[in-house]
């Protein structure tokens, strides 16, 4: 340190900048010989052997209570969930890699154990809370910051950050057509995350009853109608849509997947080719009707039920955007979760004020989210191996059920 500027009393302290050092004369040939020995290694897989040497992941089950997984499936399952969030390519697409681990195992771990060397410093007291969380909240869409909250620390999702993103911050609400208020940002965000803490069960693996098949249909049309079109068209369109939905299956379709013996896989695939090969498909990627917000996720485990309130609650934001109302409806019907419960479609839709046209979409939106689920069930297929046995002959009559 300059020691006249130590001693100046008018302006801040100053350091002399300091002239980088030479490269020590040993380490470029240690460099060298590395790379000689052993080329070019991702740093992924470092990482990933670096995890199972050591044992580290015995530490992370002990932490969160134990787990059945193996520990190479776990690692993996990480290193998914890293690379996913890390590069901003996202679970979903990570999940349809040529890989054995679905996108609910992906997001079953990152819920469950990407928090550990946080939750490990509060529960042995090095750090608080709130000191952890108050390390995400310059950005609270930080997938660390969401994993503690969902921990029950706190609750936010993506979604308000996107509606309270929108134009007229403190106008008064004027309906589907006008702008959202700073009334009506705070009215969406209580009916929809009225957390801390969440309460109710997930309809996933349930039979879902007429009452709850109402509520979610509820849930759904508020979502649906509460959001004025204006602040929905500025959000950004979820990836997961028609256009998208409609490019996978004709892309597996046009693989001729193994669908095994089974007489009704290939009736099916016949009959889905052929359906797929007119215009019908192409013309549900333009939606002449108005744009929703949507959680382009069906998933029955979105959506929790609250035996006290009786009404349902819709949960994980991450991978919402814009979307088709349309789409969004035949997601919730078609979604495959469905095979480990049951939910009456058809009873849900009948609560649903549907037009005409809109009805005609969810119908060949059904037709085609059902047909991709079945294409991808196959004994090579990325979902063959988690699901009941028989789950390709019923969604294979699920398809020829709709096509009729």
């Amino acid at each position: 340190m300059n020691a006249t500027e130590w001693g100046c009393r008018s302006g801040a302290i100053k350091l002399t900048k300091i002239e980088a050092a030479d490269e020590l004369r040993n380490l470029r040939k240690i460099k060298n010989e590395v790379g000689r020995r052993w080329g070019s290694v991702p740093l992924i897989d470092m990482l990933k052997e670096a995890v199972l040497r050591t044992g580290s992941l015995n530490a992370v089950t002990s932490v969160v209570g134990g787990s059945n997984l193996k520990p190479e499936v776990l690692a993996e399952r990480l290193m998914l969930t890293i690379y996913g969030y890390g590069t901003n390519t996202g679970i979903r697409a990570v999940a349809s890699g040529g890989h054995a681990h679905s996108e609910d195992d992906i997001r079953y771990v990152r819920r469950r154990f990407w928090v550990i060397k946080y939750a490990t410093a509060i529960k042995q007291g090095t750090a608080s809370t709130e000191a952890i969380l108050r390390r995400f909240t310059e950005s609270a869409s930080h997938p660390t910051y969401q994993a503690m909250l969902e921990a029950g620390h706190a609750q936010k999702t993506i979604f308000p950050y996107k509606i309270t993103s929108g134009p007229g911050q403190g106008s008064t609400p004027t309906g589907r057509d006008g702008d959202l208020g700073s009334a009506a940002r705070l009215g969406l965000m209580t009916r929809f995350l009225p957390a801390p803490r969440l309460p109710g069960r997930v309809l996933r693996g349930q039979h879902v009853t007429a009452e709850q098949a109402t509520a979610m249909a509820a849930a759904l049309t508020r979502l649906h109608q509460a959001i004025p079109t204006p602040v929905v068209e500025a959000v950004e369109p979820a990836a997961w849509g028609p256009a998208a939905a409609v490019a996978k299956a004709r892309t597996w379709a046009d693989k001729q997947p193994n669908l095994g013996d089974t007489p009704a896989a290939h009736q099916a695939y016949r009959a889905g080719a052929v359906w797929l090969a007119t215009t019908a498909p192409d013309k549900l990627t333009a939606d002449p009707l108005p744009p929703v917000l949507g959680l382009s996720d069906g998933n029955h485990a979105n959506y929790l039920w609250d035996d006290h309130d009786h009404q349902v609650r819709i949960i994980d934001w991450e991978d919402s955007g814009r979307s088709d109302r349309a789409f969004e409806l035949a997601e919730v019907c078609e979604h495959i979760s469905g095979v480990d419960g049951t939910l009456d479609a058809e009873q849900l839709l009948a609560a649903m004020e549907l037009t005409r046209q809109e009805r005609e979409r969810v119908r060949d939106f059904r037709r085609l989210l059902a047909l991709g689920w079945f294409l991808m069930l196959g004994p090579d297929g990325p979902f063959a191996a988690r699901n009941p046995a028989g789950t390709l002959e019923r969604q294979a009559r699920r398809v020829l059920h709709l096509l009729a």
